[in-house]
């Protein structure tokens, strides 16, 4: 199944292959004699001093100048930090029977513990009598109906319906729950007297019906709303084989044995939900979220695989051996590999600058 890029994983392909390469970059620096990636002299001739400690091993680069040689590469960080712990990243939690994540992937959702639709948030109520009032107001017939009887049980106030109602959907929205809220009698006593009364003994047998009904359509129209679970909660999909990769819904590989549709959840953390909420990007704000969980996912996703790494740039004197006082330059916590190269030859350009 052929996947077609996002914007932003478009705009970042296009930028990568229209921006000038290392040696390039490096070749326009005054001074520089040559450029070196990959097997690097200035290493295998050991003139590296011994305090430069553990040798770079991979994706090594040196830029070879008149006094000195700069320096860089890549090796694997094992303790680097969880990406995801950084503010602004947001979360990502896994969506499984046997996670002990699902209580907030659910959250999120707007789902209850079991992972069905949770009817019981507060949100949820209120549509649900709008959208039983809506059923009587587009009935005649109905609302006029339970008008008269009403009336005849003492109710001259036409509101006091739609209080019955907001009563009857807070409990358990049985039949007897809204005739004995409206005419103090059970719906088997109501059929036993007059033909009205067991009229309105059917209606409220109908209304009860509804109300049942509307408890899940409420739940998704609330959900549209965005006034369950989080709005701003991107889904994404799980692929894994020989490694796990995180994706954004419809936008990663789509294997019918190794990906997992919906196999989790981002969530934007306070500090990327005040970003998001805060734009001037007149984009929609899921939009905008699901940019969010793009990074997110390609970072956890390297993060989880092992992309981790420390880079480490230096300036040797060509003379001495030793390092240059000031040109020395090493840190971890870089995930990603791609990242961690751009984060190299920065640090290389500019110490030879």
């Amino acid at each position: 199944m052929h996947i077609e890029p996002t914007a932003r994983q478009l705009a970042e392909i296009m930028a990568r292959k229209g921006a000038p390469s290392f040696a390039t970059l490096a070749e326009q620096i005054p001074g520089v004699e040559r450029v070196e990636e990959g097997r690097i002299s200035a290493l295998e001739s050991g003139r590296l001093p011994e305090e430069v400690g553990p040798r770079p091993e991979l994706e090594l680069r040196a830029i070879w100048l008149k006094s000195v040689v700069v320096v860089g590469g890549l090796d694997h960080d094992l303790n680097a930090e969880n990406p995801l712990n950084d503010d602004g990243m947001g979360k990502i939690y896994r969506c499984s029977r046997w996670n002990s994540e699902n209580s907030e992937a659910y959250e999120a959702l707007g789902l209850d513990s079991e992972g069905r639709p949770n009817l019981d948030l507060p949100a949820v109520y209120p549509i649900v009598v709008e959208r039983v009032m809506k059923h009587i107001q587009g009935d005649r017939n109905l609302k006029a109906r339970l008008e008269r009887s009403m009336r005849r049980w003492g109710h001259k106030d036409p509101s006091e319906l739609q209080v019955a109602i907001e009563v009857v959907c807070e409990g358990s929205a049985y039949p007897d729950d809204l005739s004995t809220e409206l005419t103090g009698e059970y719906c088997y006593r109501l059929k036993e007297g007059r033909e009205a009364d067991r009229r309105f003994a059917e209606d409220c047998e109908a209304l009860s019906d509804l109300i049942s009904r509307s408890w899940e359509p409420a739940w998704e129209e609330a959900r549209d709303r965005g006034e369950v679970g989080n709005p701003l909660a991107v889904i994404l999909d799980v692929f894994e084989h020989g490694g796990i990769m995180f994706s954004v819904s419809g936008y990663g590989p789509q294997c019918q044995w190794d990906t997992t549709i919906g196999g989790a959840i981002w969530v934007p953390d306070d500090v990327a939900h005040d970003c998001i909420m805060t734009s001037e990007d007149p984009r929609p704000k899921h939009e905008l979220a699901r940019e969010y969980a793009e990074q997110a996912c390609k970072a956890y996703t390297a993060w989880c695989n092992g992309q981790t790494y420390v880079v480490s740039a230096f300036a040797v004197d060509r003379q001495t051996g030793a390092i240059v006082d000031g040109h020395e330059e090493s840190f971890g916590d870089v995930v990603g590999y791609s990242e961690a190269e751009d984060e190299m030859e920065q640090q290389l350009l500019a110490m030879a600058k």
